[in-house]
């Protein structure tokens, strides 16, 4: 699905095959920031839970151990285990204290979070790929210009965006 996803945007396919295995790796870990503090966010921080985007819940209160405490790895029968763990609970901790709360300020309707999503994706691709060919720079130009445009106008934000928009056919 993700695929599929990533595979829709415009001029995805106009981008080199590494291009585009770098731009759906970007995608399923915004994906995965995104979905999840949306989740999070319809039920209300202060449930205290951290949902996932599979639908699963890491309950925040009180935190999660991060794996480095004294005796920590008496938890765990493998330290590749204990690896493993602190490699999945650090960001979910650290989103969860820096990020849920920037996100929660926003309260963004479903389709904002899919902008805000689309955004992400390729904000963070602009800055890895400008470095492409040419033809990918120009693509990856227009399509950011697009979606920042295109959040400005759902998110009613920013008055000379609103009057840029208000007196453009772009979107017609």
């Amino acid at each position: 699905m993700l695929f599929n996803y990533a595979n829709t945007l415009p001029g995805f396919q106009d981008l080199s095959n590494a291009s585009q295995n770098f731009l759906f790796r970007i995608a399923c870990g915004v994906d995965f920031v995104i979905s999840s503090s949306y989740y999070t966010n319809c039920i209300g921080t202060e449930s205290k839970l951290l949902i996932n985007q599979d639908g699963t819940y890491i309950q925040m209160m009180p935190l999660p151990l991060l794996g480095d405490e004294p005796g920590t790895e008496l938890m765990f029968t493998k330290k590749e285990e204990l690896e493993k763990y602190k490699n999945i609970i650090k960001p979910r901790v650290k989103s969860w204290i820096e990020f849920m709360p920037l996100y929660e300020a926003l309260h963004p309707s479903f389709e904002e979070n899919c902008i805000l999503k689309a955004l992400c994706c390729w904000q963070t691709a602009h800055f890895n790929l400008q470095e492409c060919d040419k033809d990918t720079s120009e693509v990856m130009e227009l399509v950011n210009s697009l979606i920042i445009m295109s959040f400005f106008e759902i998110m009613d934000g920013d008055p000379l965006i609103n009057e840029i928009l208000s007196t453009t056919t772009l979107f017609s």
